[in-house]
């Protein structure tokens, strides 16, 4: 009989030790769902926009005063805002002369000296302008068309956003600020651009036979359909040139996109 008691005091140990054990182990009751915390995701990084070269944007004409236009042509004159037509010039020293908005149409200024003068917004039209001095001067968002500027001196001048048409063959740009200038359909034989900044220029159909580009900074500018035999350029200029379409290249052959 003490044996028999034994056994079952035993067994009902045994059977409270097992439920003791479920509760520590605290098993979910079945059909209750798992809640699981979400794994956090890395944060992929933004995609960083293209950064793209801020367009040249020409400035803005400055307001000027109108002056006495009968000073006369002499060096250094205020002249700003004065027309000239159908006038022999040639010869005049207009050096360090401010011309700045002035009007010339149809004159002779073969031999003038314009050299350190102001031109800003200047414009020169169907003249002739052979030999003309233009060193130094800033002629900045001028216009020079339809003139004659063979053998002209616009070295270190500052022709930047101007514009230029006709015939400028030998005429000297070395050191010239061209940016963004439009110098399209040109004839620019045997000029000098040695040393001169075409940032952004238009040279699109310009003859530029002979001509030297040695040095010059041809970043961006458009040469589409020029003609560029026996000019004076490296591979590296026509690299960093914005169009080469259709163009005749210094070696004969033909540039593409």
């Amino acid at each position: 009989m003490k044996r028999f008691l034994l056994v079952l005091t035993v067994l009902a140990l045994g059977i409270i030790a097992c439920g003791l054990s479920g509760q520590n182990g605290q098993e979910p009751p079945e059909n209750q769902p798992v809640i699981e915390e979400p794994i956090p995701k890395e944060e992929e990084p933004s995609p960083q926009p293209d950064v793209e070269a801020p367009a040249l944007q020409p400035p803005t004409l400055p307001n000027v005063e109108p002056s006495d236009c009968s000073t006369g042509l002499v060096s250094g004159a205020n002249l700003s805002l004065c027309e000239f037509s159908d006038s022999n010039l040639s010869g005049s020293d207009l050096s360090g002369a401010n011309l700045s908005q002035a009007s010339f149409l149809d004159n002779n200024m073969s031999d003038t000296d314009f050299s350190d003068g102001i031109l800003v917004g200047t414009k020169i039209l169907e003249s002739t302008l052979t030999d003309t001095n233009f060193s130094n001067a800033d002629l900045t968002l001028a216009v020079l068309t339809g003139n004659n500027l063979s053998n002209a001196d616009l070295s270190n001048a500052n022709l930047s956003f101007a514009h230029l048409s006709g015939n400028a063959s030998t005429a000297n740009f070395s050191g010239a600020n061209l940016t963004g200038a439009n110098l399209s359909g040109l004839n620019l034989t045997n000029a000098n651009f040695s040393g001169a900044d075409l940032t952004g220029a238009n040279l699109s159909g310009v003859v530029t036979k002979n001509a030297d580009f040695s040095g010059a900074d041809l970043t961006g500018t458009d040469f589409t359909g020029a003609v560029l035999t026996d000019t004076l350029l490296t591979q590296e200029q026509l690299d960093q040139a914005g169009s080469l379409s259709g163009a005749v290249l210094p070696d004969g052959s033909f540039g593409g996109d």
